[in-house]
């Protein structure tokens, strides 16, 4: 029994690293967006609305993965958060919003397909699913690519509203698309494009989704002739099915 919970602490101590870890690389990654679009609003008055937007939304995000951060690790402080009316279209335009610069730079395109107007109540961290999904998608996806972001809605079903996120990336086996969503699982094909993460990004979506009774599913179907690197991509999805 000693050995054992020796082993639970040592665990818990690695899981806490990790999270201070990546945490910490998040925080990073959107403060240097931060940066970009402040420069940017500092030098040309082009575009100011929707730059002093990104630098909300970035911000806002900022705090929405603390927050995450801090229920991982306090469960019990999750019934102090308070919950907000959470429209699932508008937070993925928000996600677009913080990423479409990043995007643009490389040629893709993130394209959002509805309209949608189901909400949920839910804590501010949950801004981090989509974010999350979408990030994701930019980051694996070919330059001068397409990622779509498809909403599906009707009230009048057991699941009124399917979202779709769809785009390219390393191709991934069956038998590890189960995978996808453990602790620091990073897929061969994710690790041979040597773009930096630690396999939490879609742990943290599958826990969102938990929490939210949100069903998550993910796809990869070949595409012919695709291949970068020796490395072969397909058409990557990721389904979310909301329960009324």
């Amino acid at each position: 029994n000693q050995i054992r919970l020796l082993e639970e602490k040592l665990e818990g101590e690695r899981n806490k690293n990790e999270n201070f870890s990546n945490l910490k690389h998040e925080v990073g990654r959107l403060n240097s967006l931060i940066l970009s679009s402040a420069e940017k609003l500092n030098i040309s008055s082009q575009n100011r609305e929707d730059l002093i937007k990104t630098i909300l939304y970035t911000s806002s995000m900022i705090s929405s993965r603390m927050i995450y951060a801090d229920l991982e690790l306090n469960p019990q402080a999750f019934e102090q958060q308070g919950t907000f009316s959470c429209g699932i279209y508008k937070k993925f335009h928000k996600a677009h919003h913080i990423l479409s610069n990043l995007a643009n730079n490389h040629g893709k395109k993130i394209n959002l397909q509805g309209p949608s107007h189901f909400s949920i109540q839910a804590v501010s961290a949950f801004d981090c699913l989509p974010f999350i999904l979408l990030d994701n998608a930019v980051k694996y996806a070919p330059d001068n690519t397409e990622i779509t972001v498809n909403f599906e809605e009707n009230m009048s079903l057991n699941y009124p509203l399917n979202v779709k996120v769809e785009s390219i990336g390393p191709l991934i086996t069956t038998e590890k698309i189960s995978q996808l969503t453990e602790r620091g699982f990073r897929d061969e094909g994710a690790l041979r494009t040597e773009i930096p993460g630690q396999g939490l990004g879609l742990y943290i979506a599958k826990q969102l989704c938990t929490l939210y009774d949100i069903e998550i599913s993910f796809s990869s179907t070949e595409k012919s002739g695709m291949s970068m690197n020796n490395i072969n991509y397909g058409y990557f999805g990721v389904h979310l099915k909301f329960r009324k």
